[in-house]
């Protein structure tokens, strides 16, 4: 006997490759199944879990003996970039079909992890007009996958482990590291299969690529996605149900509704609509305003039921950052709960999940699972519509199956959704059969009363019946194919050696002399004909009307490629691009005329380390009088540029709101593809065409800061040398110190904070309680001020701190101010501590010695870090430090900073 099941003569050993431990909670149920019924399972994971709390996987392993668990490799041999780049073009491909014309969101989405030139060549060969060429590009991609080899550690791994079966879930995330175990698997003979793991995976991922010999579903809408967008044979599906959810069925309350909502602090006597927030690429950053403006509407309503009723937000657990700073006490009766958000991976969790849902009189919400949960619970389900959220909303193809089932009741608007809260709570809107008609066809479509996790364990024990036809052996083709790539292999090799090639050793100092005159004159040549080319470019570019185009998209894309393995210094294409950029930069300072400089609309940190220093070198060096620039940036960073700006300054949100220029940069964002400014935006143009009109309409030259990104970009790249950047970079001038706000007031010392999280210093609950425990140490024995957001628009959303004694929070009166406010308290604080980047590299340039946080050593940039140190403009020291190690500096380093200032 083995606990909690029997051994059976036909128990299999069964390998579950998961992207990381929380895919556990949606196979809770099958995993259990399997190992009550005698199976071996082991349960690999490609990385580490995201979510400290979750213990699910080490809880199912600690109870049945025949579960273990195991990371697993990742492909990373020679051919693993060269398996990335093919793998993101086949994902780009799926979304040219025509189904995804309404979902720009995803189209933006995944047309940021593909290189331009492959978005151009797509749009060249007009793939989105035509099925058929659709097919053939992606036979010839499928190809290029199957040539590419298996990975010998994976295919070590699965002999050594020798599992009957390899199941893999969720396979189609973009760039997915799984095609790696299907390709292993199918080599060796395994059986393979996919369990879906939730109800938007076939439509808004990537492509499944390799085809398992298995694709377990939960109904036939999803049957129907995997055969028409993975080309899935419609045999090799099994519709089970949606095992996730048969432990929500049947389950009742343990807990009295008065306990639940004073737990949840709210009033008792009323009842309470539930707001479920969604994912960050559905609710982004935006979802607490239409949440606002929701609870605004509710409260000015001629109905006194909804003035009263209770409110419960419930932030999603991979968004919950966005709830850190927002307050809706002033509303009464509303509570956001957990604050913190919570994953339903224990039982206690799993709870108050529940209990939310159950104890509510509806639910609303823009696009997410619980809806899914609700239904079950037998609530009605409310979204409504708005134009913030119209492309991931009815924008994304999975959201339509909670309409089309009729699961959901949609409100036009937020004043639509008035009357029908007023409807849910009076519980008028509730439709039993038309609930039952969507938890049959999307969750139980076997019939209500029958639980899918039975079913979908008796489709992963089919496997053992599988004989998986070999993989057919092309040798010939697969060759050919390896050569047609191998360029593309080889780049990627000689990217990830880089440094390797560099350390490699100089000539001895014998014969040095002659091989240097031969190495100048063959750099001379090179440089002539890279000036030749590049020229001649310029010029076909410029007669055609795609110059714009090619600097943006296809230019930089060259330079990466051309520049090679040599020092940035001795290279033709380097030398010819910085004479291209030169005449354009002398062309720019031609006459006396105005000259736009801008508009900046990217990150704080290029802003300071790069964009400023450039002006100012273009200005010295070509002898431009400042009083011909006018400057365009946002928040207010005027007094950055110092003299730069003497001769006007334009901030966009003097033109437009914060939420306008946060939609509008976000687009621009999507079509690029990335942040930098490698191109005019249609929001570029819009503030170039305003700056005109300040200037009276007077025509002014433009000075770009795609410029600076095709120039930098070898440095960033790190095909060049740091003497790049100091070659046309000239730190110095004048900051500017701006006025407080009216009304504010700072003490006489004190230490300014400012703390966002970012990829060096990520969001964990490690990160937020040491910084929670940082900056009270701070507060016990000097003053601090923290620096927060009046609204955020960028990525940096603030860390909260609420609730801390002894500290001053401030924010700017208005978001449109919000950099200049927060230069005029970091220029009067006696020190920094702050997230590293951005505003850290301002502190040093204000005499302000700066302490940076990062977690993440890995992921800071040293060659900006580089930058910053090397500044000659810099009064003070900027340092990187993680959380606890400043913890523990800083009593020793503070008092001589704050001498006098102790409490």
């Amino acid at each position: 006997m083995r606990k909690g099941g029997t051994i059976t003569s036909d128990a299999m050993k069964i390998l579950f490759i998961m992207y990381y431990p929380g895919y556990v909670r949606n196979l809770e149920s099958v995993i259990r199944g399997l190992a009550e019924r005698g199976h071996d399972v082991i349960l690999g994971f490609n990385a580490p879990p995201r979510d400290p709390n979750d213990r699910l996987a080490e809880d199912l392993r600690g109870h049945y003996p025949n579960v273990s668990t195991c990371f697993v490799p990742n492909r990373g041999d020679r051919w693993q970039l060269t398996a990335s780049f093919v793998r993101r073009c086949i994902d780009y491909l799926r979304y040219l079909d025509p189904a995804y014309d309404d979902a720009p969101a995803l189209k933006a989405r995944i047309a940021g992890r593909v290189p331009g030139f492959v978005r151009f060549i797509y749009s060249a060969l007009r793939l989105h007009d035509s099925e058929s060429r659709r097919r053939r590009m992606h036979r010839f991609l499928l190809a290029l996958e199957q040539a590419i080899p298996t990975d010998r550690e994976i295919d070590g791994f699965l002999r050594q482990t020798r599992p009957d079966a390899v199941v893999v879930t969720p396979l189609i995330d973009f760039d997915s590291k799984q095609v790696d175990w299907v390709k292993s698997a199918q080599a060796q003979g395994l059986p393979t299969c996919l369990t879906v793991y939730s109800w938007d995976n076939l439509t808004n991922k990537g492509h499944m690529r390799l085809v398992p010999d298995r694709v377990v579903v939960w109904n036939g809408a999803q049957r129907d996605e995997a055969v028409r967008f993975h080309g899935v044979p419609e045999e090799r599906v099994v519709v089970t149900g949606a095992q996730t959810y048969d432990k929500w069925f049947d389950r009742a309350p343990t807990i009295a509704r008065e306990a639940f909502m004073a737990s949840a602090e709210l009033d008792p006597s009323k009842p309470y609509l539930l707001y479920l927030c969604s994912s960050p690429f559905i609710g982004g950053t935006h979802e607490p305003e239409l949440v606002r403006d929701w609870i605004a509407a509710l409260r000015a309503s001629g109905d006194p039921a909804l003035r009263e009723v209770g409110i419960m937000v419930r932030p999603h657990p991979q968004n919950a950052r966005v709830w850190d700073s927002v307050d809706l006490s002033g509303f009464g009766n509303v509570s956001i709960f957990p604050h913190g958000g919570a994953n339903p991976v224990d039982e206690a969790r799993r709870a108050d999940f529940f209990h939310s849902l159950y104890f509510s009189s509806a639910v609303v919400g823009i696009n997410t699972s619980a809806m899914i949960e609700a239904g079950i619970v037998g609530r009605t389900v409310l979204t409504i519509r708005d134009p913030r959220f119209q492309a991931t909303q009815e924008g994304t193809l999975h959201f339509r199956h909670l309409v089309r089932e009729g699961l959901v009741r949609i409100a036009d608007s937020i004043e639509d959704s008035v009357a029908l809260s007023a409807q849910a709570l009076a519980g008028e809107l509730f439709d039993k059969e038309r609930s039952a008609a969507f938890l049959t066809a999307f969750i139980r479509p076997h019939g209500l009363d029958v639980p899918a996790t039975p079913r979908y364990v008796e489709a992963l024990e089919s496997l053992g019946s599988i004989r998986p036809r070999p993989p057919k052996r092309t040798p010939l083709r697969n060759a050919l194919l390896r050569m047609l790539i191998a360029p593309a292999e080889w780049f990627g090799r000689l990217k990830a050696g880089k440094r390797a090639t560099k350390a490699k050793k100089r000539p001895q100092a014998k014969g040095k002399a002659s091989l240097d005159k031969k190495k100048r004159k063959g750099a001379a040549v090179s440089a002539k004909r890279g000036r030749g080319v590049v020229r001649l470019c310029g010029g076909v570019t410029r007669a055609l009307g795609i110059e714009s185009f090619v600097k943006g998209h296809v230019l930089p894309h060259l330079i990466m490629a051309a520049l090679g393995d040599s020092k940035g210094g001795d290279s033709g294409m380097l030398a010819a691009l910085e004479s291209e950029i030169g005449r354009e930069l002398d062309r720019v300072a031609e006459g006396d005329g105005p000259i736009i400089v801008g508009p900046w609309t990217s990150e704080v940190g290029f802003e300071l380390l790069y964009w400023i220093p450039f002006v100012r070198c273009f200005a010295e060096s070509r002898g431009v009088d400042p009083k011909r620039l006018f400057v365009v940036s946002r928040g207010g960073s005027r007094c950055w540029y110092g003299e730069l700006a003497d001769g006007g300054y334009l901030d966009a949100f003097d033109l437009q709101s914060v939420a306008t220029f946060r939609s509008a940069n976000e687009t621009a964002w999507a079509d690029r593809g990335l942040q930098k400014q490698v191109m005019a935006s249609p929001l570029d143009d819009g503030l170039i065409a305003a700056a005109q009109e300040r200037l009276g309409g007077e025509q002014a030259q433009v000075l770009h800061p795609e410029t600076m990104y095709r120039l930098f970009s070898p440095f960033w790249s790190g095909k060049a040398g740091r003497d790049l950047v100091t070659r046309h970079s000239r730190s110095g001038g004048r900051l500017d110190l701006p006025p407080l706000p009216e009304g504010v007031t700072l003490p006489e010392r004190f230490v300014a904070v400012r703390l966002y999280f970012r990829p060096s210093f990520p969001d964990t609950a490690e990160n937020r309680e040491a910084a929670r425990r940082l900056v009270a140490q701070l507060a016990e024995h000097h003053s601090v001020v923290v620096l927060e957001t009046a609204e955020c628009y960028d990525d940096h959303d603030s860390l909260a701190l609420g609730g801390l004694p002894g500290i001053l929070r401030l924010a700017p009166p208005r978001a449109e101010g919000n950099l200049s406010f927060q230069s005029a308290v970091i220029a009067r604080a006696s020190a920094l501590v702050c997230t590293y980047g951005g505003l850290a590299y301002l502190g040093p340039r204000y005499g302000v010695p700066t302490f940076g946080l990062c977690s993440e050593r890995e992921r800071v940039k040293l060659e900006h870090h580089l930058i910053a140190l090397a500044d000659p403009a810099a009064r003070a020291d900027i340092a990187l430090f993680a959380p606890a190690a400043l913890n523990g500096l800083l009593p020793e380093v503070l008092p001589a900073l704050l001498v006098g200032n102790a409490d």
